[in-house]
């Protein structure tokens, strides 16, 4: 998870959540051992962004509808289709992705944060250990396992749809319409394996700076070095928590 100050991995040991969190400190970069409390529909920030949430949950609906509206006249139907489709098999990742879209909508800093979590990441995963902020400039600021990514599935969905809908339409006859899905098909299956559908979630993050990288190479390396600690003496790891934080699961 990333803020606009704040970089915070967490992991599950033997059922207790145990999390790490990086944060600027008078110029300086401090990392805290936290216990994580996971909770349904809960939030890791503060109240204060729940009228943005709302906000952004709304602009994120109204988002939905001016597309249905948009494509009426061409592909309705395919479009509808393309929602359904999303809540039966990625829980609604469309709204999700809208959502997430206006809710970061100009935060850069997070943004930066989060494409920095990315690298650093993506560099630990590569090489086997944690990378220096120099090494991890070098790795991608996408993941397939990000959540960002993830709803990208339904817009991927919403795309070959809107495009199967306005080919239909104008050019296939409708004895090429096995065909033409035949066609998407392969099409997404070609997207999801290779994770080409991160890259849709390009709104989520912003090539990061050096600190900012940072910070999101002292918050992994803190966090593997108190998950390894939870691992072997969880007592011992739990005595060091210096605060409790809630996340949504």
């Amino acid at each position: 998870f990333t803020t606009n100050d704040s970089v915070t991995l967490v992991t599950e040991v033997n059922g207790k959540w145990f999390a790490t969190r990086s944060k600027e400190f008078n110029h300086c970069i401090k990392v805290e051992k936290c216990e994580a409390i996971v909770l349904e529909g809960a939030s890791l920030f503060k109240t204060d962004y729940e009228t943005e949430r709302i906000r952004a949950r709304f602009m994120a609906v109204l988002t939905a509808i001016v597309l249905i509206l948009a494509a009426f006249k061409i592909t309705a139907v395919t479009i509808v289709s393309a929602f359904c489709i999303d809540f039966i098999f990625w829980k609604g990742s469309i709204i999700n992705y809208f959502v997430k879209f206006w809710s970061q909508f100009r935060k850069s800093q997070e943004k930066a944060l989060h494409a920095a979590t990315h690298k650093v990441i993506n560099a630990y995963e590569k090489l086997g250990f944690v990378p220096s902020s120099v090494e991890a400039k070098r790795y991608s600021k996408f993941s397939v396992d990000c959540e960002n990514s993830k709803n990208s599935l339904g817009i991927c969905t919403l795309i070959i749809m809107f495009a199967i809908g306005w080919v239909k339409g104008e050019f296939i006859t409708p004895e090429m319409t096995v065909l033409v899905y035949g066609v998407a098909l392969i099409v997404y299956a070609i997207i999801y394996k290779f994770g080409l559908y991160k890259y849709i979630s390009y709104y989520s993050v912003k090539n990061p700076n050096k600190h900012e990288l940072a910070m999101a190479v002292y918050a992994l390396r803190g966090h593997i070095e108190f998950v390894s600690q939870a691992i072997i003496n969880e007592e011992e790891a739990l005595s060091e928590v210096q605060k409790e934080i809630v996340i949504s699961k």
